[in-house]
């Protein structure tokens, strides 16, 4: 299985938290242009490859059920993580843990 932190690397630990529900919603679709629509509407600068890359290791990280190991790290491990983006990344853990319990009790 492929280490998240390397992809999560790809992706970038603010991009994917700010992206979270984009890459969650898009994860088996094969075009990435909604994501690609997401990231112009809030004016990422990055090259069309950095753009291609990072959607496709968001999604990747759905893909392979990494998304709550993902958030784990980011809230509690990764470093030069800013205070926005650590308690974005708490709150989706927390809403993440909820729907994968409610889905286990089903």
């Amino acid at each position: 299985m492929e280490d998240f932190k390397r992809i999560l690397q790809s992706v970038g630990i603010e991009t994917f938290v700010k992206y979270f529900n984009v890459f969650k919603e898009n994860q088996n679709e094969s075009s990435n242009e909604l994501i690609y629509e997401a990231f112009k509407a809030n004016n990422e600068k990055w090259t069309q490859k950095v753009y291609c890359s990072k959607a496709s290791k968001g999604k990747r990280i759905f893909r392979l059920e990494l998304e709550i190991d993902a958030l784990d790290y980011i809230v509690n491990q990764a470093t030069h993580v800013d205070d926005h983006t650590r308690k974005r990344a708490a709150e989706l853990l927390k809403e993440e843990m909820r729907l994968k319990g409610s889905f286990l009790e089903k």
